[in-house]
């Protein structure tokens, strides 16, 4: 593990100058592969999940989702059958897309609020609200010397270790701002925790947002005051798009109650804004 991820970054060092060469093309992508480690429940130190995520980065921009999703956008743009191979749904808070703009420092996060997967909307933020605190202490992470730095965000204090050496100032989620690319970012408590896997030059395609496009603008707090409201009532979501029926007032209401209960288990969600 420790020559492979060396040898990414090496990789990295050689191909930085050429994708900024491929800038006009814009096709040019580095891929940083992160693992992210969460506790769904806190309550339930027995919820922890571990997901694959990817940071695409282009001349100008990047986006993130997890690697499932990609498949699915991948599987959508090419019109091809998703059935039995992805549903976002599965994945509820991480079903996102989150891309920054490095030019003007905007971070645009996109979701779905509904089961149905067009319904995108999309709330805005800065990279100017991300006010790293960074130190002098220092780690070394595969024979790769990393700087520590602190943030408070979204009523969480964060953990990062990044490395100056990566002229890039991304990193997993919608973490951006610092002297370069994150190598490792988790909370205090450790329950949420993105941990970088591989970095490689990639072939990708420009991004294609097109399915974006009509998303519908909201503010942060009443998109995910909404996207928690929908997910509680999916029951009754579904039931009145005709997606379930029920056979008696009996069945619905236990299909109800199981969602009530289900909800109360996703309780650690990554940023905490009620």
């Amino acid at each position: 593990m420790r020559i492979f991820l060396f040898l990414n970054i090496l990789l990295f060092c050689l191909s930085f100058s050429h994708l900024q060469a491929q800038e006009k093309a814009n096709t040019d992508v580095m891929q940083a592969t992160y693992k992210l480690e969460l506790l769904r429940d806190s309550l339930n130190p027995n919820s922890k999940r571990t997901l694959m995520t990817e940071l695409l980065i282009y001349p100008n921009e990047s986006w993130f989702r997890t690697l499932s999703r990609g498949v699915f956008d991948t599987l959508q743009y090419y019109q091809l059958p998703t059935r039995n191979r992805y549903s976002p749904r599965d994945e509820h808070e991480l079903n996102y897309i989150i891309n920054k703009n490095y030019n003007t420092g905007d971070i645009r996060y996109y979701s779905p609020l509904r089961a149905i997967f067009q319904d995108y909307c999309y709330y805005d933020e800065h990279v100017n609200q991300q006010d790293w605190k960074i130190t002098t202490d220092t780690i070394v992470r595969n024979g790769i010397t990393l700087q520590k730095a602190t943030l408070n965000y979204s009523k969480r204090k964060w953990i990062a270790y990044f490395n100056k050496e990566i002229p890039i100032n991304d990193g997993p989620y919608k973490f951006s701002g610092l002297p370069g690319l994150i190598f490792e970012i988790s909370d205090e408590k450790g329950t949420w925790k993105f941990s970088l896997l591989r970095l490689i030059h990639s072939n990708h395609n420009s991004f294609n947002s097109n399915f974006l496009e009509k998303a519908k603008y909201m503010n942060k707090k009443e998109f995910h005051s909404l996207q928690r409201q929908l997910f509680e009532n999916n029951v009754q979501d579904s039931e009145a798009r005709g997606e379930i029926t029920f056979r008696s007032a009996d069945e619905r209401q236990q299909a109800i109650e199981r969602r009530k209960e289900k909800s109360k288990t996703y309780n650690n969600p990554i940023e905490l804004i009620r």
